[in-house]
């Protein structure tokens, strides 16, 4: 009797689905883990999560659940206007090369959104408080090394000169949280050869897709197809250029990345490479009507 006891408690925890072998992490659920320690499927509004990361609600942020991921759609409203890797290039005869950071993982974060209307980000919607951290010299490892965006927020910025926190002299160096990590983003303010980088800003978000926090490999961008040609940029030198992205970025909480990944833990080559499918840009505040983007060149780049 005892025996046939414990056998329908132990099938009736199965078939609740929220008791999992020993603590929930990634090795045993492959949704997501409560504050409870639980393991949730990882699929709902209220407990989004996958890989046996810690579970989110995305329904305060007016997101939807998105494969694991807290999601919004976002709209081109492109108007006009004016590692340690070492981004280069293929574009316009630009080398490219890279580098190799440490890797590692960072506590979570909170997410913070703008309300979504009927799948369309409201214009006056704001871009939420700044997350602010000191720079960190551990990072992420679930990026690859293709061409592709990265969505998460922006934690801190690190300009160049240093050698803390993957700095360096020819990049600012973008912290970006995504699923509970660090991503280091290295964007050149100095070209392969020492010379001046080229710089544009217009005001909205350059192209129209699915904001979904973590990495998204393959994703394509080219400046041509844009509208843009190499003449609209005007050349900074690396303290005016580290300065501007610092001041375009200072209040900005959301971002999204398009560059290369030069390994598990971080991209580079945020600027033109081919024109075509692999060019790099930072889109800030991309859940809001305030959106911005940021583009970059080399003086050996036309287009």
């Amino acid at each position: 009797m005892r025996t046939f006891a414990m056998s329908m408690v132990a099938g009736l925890l199965l078939a609740c689905g929220s008791t999992s072998l020993g603590p929930c992490n990634a090795s045993t659920c492959e949704g997501c883990c409560s504050a409870a320690g639980q393991c949730e499927p990882g699929n709902t509004v209220g407990a989004c999560g996958n890989m046996g990361g810690t579970c989110r609600d995305c329904s305060g942020l007016g997101l939807s659940c998105n494969l694991g991921s807290c999601s919004a759609v976002i709209s081109n409203t492109g108007g006009s206007g004016g590692g340690s890797p070492t981004g280069g290039g293929t574009g316009g005869g630009g080398v490219q090369d890279a580098g190799t950071p440490d890797a590692g993982t960072l506590d979570a974060g909170t997410l913070d959104a703008g309300t979504l209307d009927a799948g369309t980000l409201d214009a006056g919607t704001p871009d939420g408080v700044a997350m602010t951290r000191a720079c960190t010299n551990t990072f992420g490892a679930q990026l690859s090394a293709v061409h592709g965006r990265l969505d998460g927020l922006l934690v801190a910025v690190v300009p160049p000169g240093g050698r803390s926190c993957n700095g360096d002299a020819d990049h600012v160096h973008l912290q970006v949280l995504a699923n509970g990590s660090v991503y280091d983003v290295a964007v050149n303010v100095r070209d392969n050869t020492g010379g001046d980088v080229f710089f544009l800003a217009r005001d909205g978000a350059a192209v129209s897709f699915a904001w979904v926090e973590g990495w998204h490999p393959y994703e394509r961008l080219g400046y041509p197809s844009l509208g843009l040609s190499s003449g609209a940029f005007t050349a900074k030198p690396i303290s005016l250029l580290a300065q501007q992205v610092e001041n375009e970025l200072a209040t900005v909480n959301h971002v999204s990345i398009f560059a290369t990944g030069y390994g598990p833990s971080g991209v580079h080559n945020v600027h033109y490479r081919d024109g075509v499918s692999s060019d790099g840009a930072i889109i800030a505040r991309p859940l809001s009507g305030g959106a911005r983007t940021l583009f970059f060149h080399f003086a050996n780049q036309s287009f």
